[in-house]
């Protein structure tokens, strides 16, 4: 199964380029940040998943649990 370069999802992927011009494969959520300038090509997975469990509590409390 294909691997997120990014964040390490098992997902379809899509081509992206990083600023020095290497090609990396991203799934929809990470090629998403990246090219809305949401995210950084710095952070580690941990850092995004726990980035995305925050924004999914505070959109909805209710169904999500509290991340921290």
């Amino acid at each position: 199964m294909p691997v997120c370069e990014r964040c390490g999802k098992v997902a379809r992927l899509y081509k992206n380029h990083k600023e020095n011009g290497e090609e990396w494969w991203l799934c929809w959520d990470c090629d998403w940040e990246m090219m809305n300038n949401w995210a950084s090509e710095d952070e580690e997975s941990w850092e995004i998943h726990q980035r995305r469990a925050e924004e999914d509590y505070e959109y909805d409390p209710l169904y999500y649990p509290c991340p921290y």
